[in-house]
């Protein structure tokens, strides 16, 4: 639905309905023997002055367990319950992945379609940008979110969804080649959702409604344009800050990459049509929904359509979360084992995709395979141990592995009495302590190897590449920090930043308060906690300006010029 007042009788009725199947479900769960294993994995938000979560299981589309902790209302004391509405922060990205997928299967567009042939706004960056790189979040495009943020935006703040979009319109640079690495991005979903308004020719809240809410019957699913719509029996989000709670509103409107606030009971319907689409689709869009993608170079890439695709001991499994400010959620679906768990939380303090993968070693007790045989082990091929050394960063991206995630080879891991990697072919060798696995790719040159691909334990396998080794930076030298003193704006947010000095240090004043440039090294310092890395350019002495880059990627050197205030571009 369209979220607006009027709609309160129809979703009291639906809730009417979902309490009295709920109390079954509970009743028959209750004698389930596993269900104080997970009634002991909740304890911490099972108390009636704290927020909570909503938990349900399913096996082969049943509900064996359903059950809310802690308060939707913290302040009105009402429980967290199945007709309880929860944002779902990233969880919406699936279904703007399965709008664009319908569109699709109905000759409306092309996966390989330039997505400037329907958003002639963003800036011709020199490379095409298709729609299947934005589906599968290798379009190189910056993180709206993130621009907001560094636009002086917090997460309580009432943003726009075309406030987001003016900034991505703004931009002139990529993070990377389109194409040619795995970032995600909520940006890519933001524009996608733009495209299903301009080919289906409906706001997308609509499309979403008429297209696979209403076929569906998720009466209690909707979304709005309005960052602050009014969303009856939607739960109240919280923060933990040191020893309480406090309330945390998301307003949410970027519509694509977020937006959508649903329950347990319509989200059970949502996912048994990805076992049987008679009412939304077909098989043939189905398997599209689940096809990983794969980079420009022919690296496989575990994300598929707005849903993560890998293995966890050995399982596969279909997967993805979401995170508002105040809002957590997850579903996962081991289909092999016709397990799903779907958790929506209404506090920070929780973190549900762990807490679904401790369900899962629950309920899939002695499902899991046992770890494969030990190859057959060779003589470690000395003469190409030097090729394979090195330093290696994770190129695709897992659930459980972010990319960019570092495996370090030395010498020493191939050889002596504590080796870690036993050679089992001039190129492929295992740890005879796990189910860890590499095969090194050789360069065709036949010089120091480039990629590795690795085999974890989980039973996935993905691809790393050679990074150039850390080099210890020079001590900090500050000798000249005044030269760094000054304004700098940036024309891609639009915004002013200002370093000063003052009891030795450097400071950096931006739109939402200042925080102290640490030192790295020269011209190189650490900004905020998470923390940003900002490197300062020079034209010979002349500092001209810097470059701010954030800690995971989605924002990659986005340039400030040095300026004097009368020089600043309107």
């Amino acid at each position: 639905m369209i979220y607006a007042p009027s709609i309160f009788l129809r979703i009291a009725s639906a809730v009417l309905i979902a309490i009295a199947g709920a109390a079954g479900v509970i009743g028959a769960a209750r004698a389930e023997p596993r269900r104080a294993l997970v009634d002991e994995l909740f304890q911490p938000w099972d108390h009636t002055d704290t927020p909570g979560m909503t938990v349900a299981i399913l096996r082969s589309g049943k509900p064996v367990y359903v059950r809310g902790f802690g308060m939707a209302n913290v302040e009105m004391s009402v429980p967290n319950s199945p007709n309880i509405v929860y944002p779902l922060a990233s969880n919406s990205k699936q279904f703007t992945a399965f709008a664009i997928r319908l569109l699709d299967s109905e000759g409306k567009l092309s996966l390989a379609d330039d997505v400037r042939k329907y958003l002639p706004e963003l800036p011709d960056f020199g490379e095409t940008i298709t729609l299947d790189m934005l589906i599968h979040h290798k379009s190189g495009l910056r993180d709206a979110t993130s621009l907001l943020d560094l636009q002086g935006y917090g997460p309580e703040d009432a943003v726009s969804r075309q406030q987001a979009l003016d900034l991505l319109w703004r931009q002139r640079d990529l993070n990377f080649r389109p194409g040619s690495e795995y970032r995600y991005n909520n940006s890519n979903y933001l524009l996608l959702g733009l495209v299903v308004e301009r080919v289906s020719g409906m706001p997308l809240a609509q499309f979403w409604e008429r297209r696979i809410f209403q076929p569906l019957g998720m009466a209690a699913t909707g979304a709005s344009p309005n960052p602050t719509p009014i969303i009856p029996r939607r739960a109240s989000g919280y923060g933990r800050d040191k020893d309480r709670y406090t309330p945390r509103q998301t307003p949410d409107a970027l519509l694509g990459a977020s937006g959508i606030s649903s329950t347990i009971g319509d989200l059970t319907k949502w996912l048994a049509n990805f076992d049987d689409p008679k009412a939304v689709g077909n098989s043939a869009v189905i398997a599209a929904m689940l096809r990983t993608g794969t980079l420009s170079d022919g690296t496989p890439i575990t994300y598929a359509s707005g849903l993560h695709r890998e293995h966890y001991r050995g399982l596969p499994f279909i997967e993805h979360s979401g995170h508002n400010w105040g809002y957590k959620t997850e579903i996962l679906r081991f289909p092999g084992r016709n397990l799903t768990i779907i958790i929506l939380a209404n506090t920070d303090n929780s973190d549900p995709p762990s807490l679904a993968f401790k369900i899962a070693d629950i309920y899939l007790k002695g499902e899991f395979p046992p770890s494969p045989p030990k190859p057959e082990a060779i003589a470690t091929p000395l003469h190409l141990i030097d090729r394979y050394t090195g330093t290696y960063a994770v190129a695709t991206g897992t659930t459980l592995r972010a990319p960019g995630r570092q495996y370090v080879f030395r010498r020493e891991d191939f050889m002596g009495p504590a080796a870690q990697l036993i050679a089992s072919s001039p190129t492929d060798f295992y740890s005879p302590q796990s189910d860890f696995r590499a095969r090194f790719v050789s360069s065709p040159e036949g010089g120091r190897s480039q990629r590795v691909v690795i085999h974890n334990d989980d039973g996935d396998d993905f691809v790393a590449r050679r990074v150039p080794e850390a080099v210890m930076p020079p001590p900090p030298d500050l000798s000249d920090a005044s030269a760094l003193v000054g304004d700098y704006w940036s024309p891609e947010l639009g915004v002013l930043y200002r370093v000063s000095q003052r009891d030795g240090k450097l400071w950096l004043r931006y739109p939402r308060g200042e925080a102290e440039l640490r030192p790295q090294a020269r011209d190189t310092f650490l900004w905020r906690q998470e923390p940003y890395s900002i490197r300062f350019e020079r034209s010979g002495p002349k500092v001209t300006g810097f470059l701010v880059t954030q800690p995971n990627q989605r924002v990659r050197d986005l340039r400030f010029a040095k300026v004097t205030i009368g020089s600043v571009e309107p």
